[in-house]
């Protein structure tokens, strides 16, 4: 597993201001961005850039590439909480959401790949052992591991949040460090 560690935006095809909505001279097409809040998802095979800020908090990055269909969540706590209403919040049907809705658009476990994103102690009222960032990442490489998907890079832990942005059509995915 290879860990994504970037202190500043880097990207292999585009500056960070095309990824999110912003004109560059070498771009003339902006891409729609779409923002994840907590508990949130969205899967596509549409060019966007889903965008999202993350503390405690973790992001699945899922990218099929032969069919160019990506998805990402964020979800807050590692433990489901029985309740449907807010099933997004929590890592495992978060993730399992996430999943189905890309089996849906007809990506296929085989050919997937994951990126997992956060799960910092970012508060001292978190700092329990296990963390919580901690505990949020290893159910989501869990639910990626049991369901046959591939986790190719992780960026998570320490102690400062991330800003994410993941382009779906492409897997590529920009990372900054917040508070440093």
């Amino acid at each position: 597993m290879m860990p994504i560690h970037t202190p500043q935006y880097s990207s292999a095809i585009a500056r960070p201001s095309a990824a999110i909505g912003r004109p560059t001279p070498d771009r003339s097409a902006v891409l729609p961005q779409v923002y994840l809040h907590p508990g949130q998802m969205h899967a596509t095979a549409e060019a966007c850039a889903l965008a999202t800020v993350l503390g405690s908090c973790v992001a699945v990055c899922l990218f099929d590439a032969s069919r160019r269909i990506g998805g990402m969540n964020h979800f807050l706590l590692p433990d489901d909480m029985g309740d449907e209403s807010v099933a997004g919040r929590y890592g495992p049907s978060a993730t399992e959401q996430l999943l189905d809705r890309m089996f849906a658009l007809g990506a296929r476990a085989e050919t997937m790949t994951a990126r997992i994103v956060g799960g910092a102690n970012v508060l001292s009222a978190f700092k329990v052992n296990p963390p919580l960032g901690t505990r949020n990442a290893q159910v989501a490489t869990e639910v990626l591991v049991a369901a046959g998907v591939l986790v190719t890079a992780q960026d998570v832990g320490g102690e400062h949040g991330r800003k994410l942005v993941f382009s779906p059509r492409d897997g590529i995915t920009w990372i900054k460090l917040l508070g440093r």
